[in-house]
């Protein structure tokens, strides 16, 4: 199902795209029948869905189905905010930051799931997984009631953290490493 989600935003995305734009996104994804394996690259301004795993990611994403399904039910723009706002928007190609900084967030969607996902930059590729908080550098723990909007991109998230709707341990290291996508919410 969410390779469908997938298929159908890669579409959305095809002539749209820098024809010099390199990217690749590595998916693992665990449902009732084991893990299936695939990866979006871009070809030509084109962006494809691919059986395998890309030999040079930029992204490499494992979840479970039902979380990112669940996900996707709160809005369209998930994988937007997985995938497109970093990278493709007026990029020729894509440059991931080496950082040495690990994130986890936390939060629930209006089903009762819990959203528990660790975020790594690792040679200059961004991991995400589902994980249970450890020794990370910046823990950010999100209140239900405005997931759907952080996905949608309509939370103001200065705001959020002054009202408690997102708490942010160790902020410090957080707003350093969002100075190198070019984000400031100092």
């Amino acid at each position: 199902m969410f390779r469908d989600e997938i298929k159908k935003y890669a579409a959305g995305l095809s002539g749209n795209l820098s024809t010099d734009l390199e990217f690749n996104a590595n998916f693992e994804i665990h449902n009732a029948n084991g893990k299936e394996c695939f990866y979006l690259t871009t070809q030509n301004g084109e962006m494809l869905l691919l059986d395998g795993q890309a030999n040079k990611p930029s992204i490499v994403f494992a979840s479970q189905e039902q979380t990112i399904m669940e996900l996707l039910e709160l809005g369209d723009d998930l994988l937007d905010v997985l995938l497109a706002k970093p990278f493709y928007i007026n990029l020729d190609k894509v440059d991931i930051p080496q950082l040495d900084v690990t994130f986890f967030m936390s939060s629930e969607t209006p089903q009762g799931s819990i959203v528990r996902y660790k975020v790594a930059f690792i040679n200059s590729v961004i991991h995400i997984w589902e994980g249970e908080e450890g020794q990370d550098d910046v823990s950010i723990r999100i209140k239900p009631s405005i997931l759907r909007d952080l996905i949608r991109g309509e939370v103001n998230f200065p705001f959020a953290l002054l009202r408690g709707q997102i708490k942010v341990k160790n902020k410090t290291a957080l707003f350093k490493a969002l100075k190198y996508f070019g984000k400031s919410w100092t």
